[in-house]
């Protein structure tokens, strides 16, 4: 007696090891969606794309981003609520402004740097919402943790027949409410540690903006390991996969350059009048 395999859930939309199109599941894919796939590819020993092969650098960036996207977001809420205990408030304390005529140009650097950053949260917030609107639900604890994605064994038009439940209702309120708060949170925390790093020259707040900004260069390689299979993020929502693959490419890097050009700015060397 012979035992009849079906075929995997996924075909005959995705097929591993074959052209980027159909890894990513669609015969049109956004050019940005496709670097953002290629650099996961290199990221992941530069072989074919194989969602069943996993280097030891795909791993670690998997399991360090969702934890660092995290430790952001404690750190936002820890800035914000001190303003509740602290004697010096530091939140909206300090602009991101210096009288000095020679600051000028160091007065436009910070303020890209800053609305950089707002739109960098933004793009993340809308795009990790999208990827938890329309993936499957998880019942599962793992599911419920934001910035942990929980892999779902349906194709979007499988997903567009589910009936809405409660759960999922739910579901998609508390993580649209997660998200805004994470933006709002993320862009008030900036603003202080751009602030006393700026205008006061504080060294903590600056250590603590560069380890804002390597945390969310790590998580967006992460988000680049994250986009292809039928388990990714453009399975989960193709507005999200570019959003996030945008971000990834072009944003993080401007919001780089401009934050380490900002606390350059901070600490200029100083000169001596009487020399």
């Amino acid at each position: 007696m012979s035992l009849k395999v079906g075929k995997p859930w996924w075909e005959p939309r995705y097929r591993n090891q074959d052209h980027i199109w159909l890894w990513l599941g669609e015969p049109d894919p956004h050019p940005v969606v496709v670097q953002a796939a290629g650099i996961g590819r290199l990221l992941n020993g530069g072989g074919p794309y194989d969602w069943e092969y996993e280097s030891c650098t795909t791993t670690l960036l998997r399991e360090l981003g969702p934890g660092l996207r995290m430790s952001h977001f404690f750190l936002s809420l820890t800035i914000v609520l001190s303003t509740f205990w602290l004697d010096t408030p530091l939140l909206f304390e300090r602009d991101i402004h210096r009288f000095e005529s020679d600051m000028k140009f160091a007065n436009v650097t910070t303020t890209i740097a800053f609305y950089l950053w707002v739109a960098d949260l933004a793009l993340l917030a809308v795009a990790q919402y999208l990827v938890r609107h329309h993936g499957a639900p998880s019942h599962m604890c793992p599911g419920c943790v934001p910035f942990l994605r929980s892999p779902t064994p349906l194709l979007r038009e499988e997903r567009a027949k589910q009936p809405q439940t409660t759960w999922r209702t739910l579901s998609r309120g508390f993580f649209a409410l997660f998200f805004t708060l994470y933006f709002f949170l993320g862009v008030a925390s900036v603003h202080t540690l751009l602030s006393q790093t700026y205008t006061n020259r504080n060294p903590w707040f600056a250590a603590l903006l560069i380890f804002n900004a390597l945390t969310m260069s790590i998580a967006a390689l992460e988000d680049c390991t994250q986009v292809g299979s039928p388990w990714g993020i453009q399975e989960q929502s193709r507005i999200a996969a570019v959003l996030i693959s945008f971000r990834a490419i072009y944003l993080v890097s401007q919001t780089l350059v401009f934050t380490a050009c900002a606390v350059a700015a901070s600490f200029p060397p100083y000169e001596c009048v009487e020399c």
